[in-house]
């Protein structure tokens, strides 16, 4: 499964469906009705990618930073859907989704990093 994943449905009785997957590194995979219609490798932070399914025009615009991802969908130059990242966010960032990170939860990222942590120097202090 790839980390970052989008859909939407399109058309004029919204038969037809946009499928977006990102995959590590940057790659890029767009699919129309389960057919792979682009596929490419980015590093960029923002990209708007076009093409043409179905006999409509399809236009991603694409927004990352450390906040999180941002992708409108548009078709045919019609907003179709927008916030298509919004669960990958929201698993990104409890803190967005307006969840408050739960105590347990946060004591047991602290006493990962802190078994981390004593792993390392161990592990360094032997191999000097």
């Amino acid at each position: 499964m790839s980390p970052l994943t989008a859909s939407f449905r399109f058309g004029d009785r919204e038969q037809h469906t946009c499928r977006f997957e990102g995959g590590y590194f940057g790659s890029e995979r767009y699919y129309v009705n389960d057919k792979l219609v682009l596929s490419l490798w980015s590093i960029g932070m923002r990209a708007t990618r076009t093409f043409d399914a179905e006999g409509h025009r399809i236009e991603f615009r694409v927004a990352l930073s450390l906040r999180g991802a941002q992708s409108d969908a548009y078709v045919d130059g019609k907003l179709v859907a927008s916030d298509l990242f919004a669960d990958f966010n929201a698993r990104m960032n409890p803190a967005r989704s307006g969840k408050p990170l739960s105590a347990s939860r946060l004591l047991y990222q602290i006493g990962l990093w802190v078994l981390l942590v004593l792993v390392l120097v161990l592990v360094f202090q032997n191999w000097r």
